[in-house]
This record gives structure tokens, C-alpha cells and sequence, in this order.
């Protein structure tokens, strides 16, 4: 009997792991959809990033960022020449602090955030569809 529940409660949890992953799959590629207006997005990440590289059926993952449409950023890193001027999205709160970072998608108390900064957004000349509108700030 222990191990019978013992496996139903390790199963429970990954199914439920399985299901966060997808979750924030969905809602990366989302947001990506939106920033670069292209269907399948062309995406480089900085830092391997476990919900895009396990669920990346609707992204096109690129090994040079000269390629890519958009860039997730993990950490406070230098960026590299051939990626300036490319839209960058944080993965973490503090790759706001970045000034090419134009959001970031982040966990806090166990909830998602999404926050995009208004200047930013229009230093790209990116306009969000309407059910972006509640996550736009100005910068602080």
C-alpha cells in the first residue's frame, strides 16, 4: 500500500510539474507572438530556459542571436554586438534592470507576472493587443 501511493503522489507531482511547464511554455510563446507579430518566432535564449526547450513546438529556437526575432534574457549579462538592437524579454525580474529589456515574465509567491515597460515598448515601436494592456507600467 505505501508503495502504491507513493508512486501515485510522484506521479501526481509530475504530472502537475508537467502541466507548469506547458503553462509557461504558453505563456512565453505568447508573449513572443506578440512582440515579434510572427506566428512561429524565431528565439534565442541566453540561458536555457526548461518550459521553452521542453515544449518548443511553437517556437524556432536559433543558436545565434543574429537570427533571431527575440531574445530571452536570464541573467544581467553582457550582451553580445550581433544582438543589439534585437527586442529583449526578461525571464526574471531583475533583467529589467537592463535598459534593452522591454518585459519579463517572472514567478513571485508562487504566481506568474508579466510586466512590460511602456518606454520601452515604444522605443520599438511595439503596440500590445488589448489583453496586454493590464501588464504595461512605466518605468520606475
Amino acid at each position: 500500500m505505501k508503495k502504491f501511493l507513493s508512486i501515485l503522489l510522484l506521479s501526481t507531482s509530475l504530472f502537475c510539474a508537467n502541466n507548469d511547464l506547458r503553462l509557461e511554455s504558453k505563456i512565453y510563446y505568447e508573449i513572443a507572438k506578440e512582440l515579434t507579430q510572427k506566428q512561429k518566432p524565431k528565439i534565442y535564449m541566453q540561458s536555457s530556459i526548461h518550459s521553452i526547450v521542453e515544449f518548443s513546438s511553437n517556437f524556432n529556437i536559433v543558436q545565434e542571436c543574429a537570427e533571431a526575432d527575440i531574445i530571452f534574457v536570464t541573467h544581467q549579462r553582457e550582451i553580445k554586438k550581433e544582438c543589439q538592437g534585437k527586442i529583449f524579454f526578461g525571464s526574471r525580474y531583475k533583467t529589467l534592470q537592463k535598459e534593452q529589456t522591454v518585459g519579463a515574465f517572472f514567478w513571485q509567491k508562487g504566481r506568474p507576472n508579466i510586466l512590460f515597460y511602456k518606454s520601452r515598448l515604444d522605443r520599438y515601436g511595439i503596440r500590445l493587443n488589448p489583453h496586454f494592456i493590464k501588464y504595461i507600467d512605466n518605468e520606475k
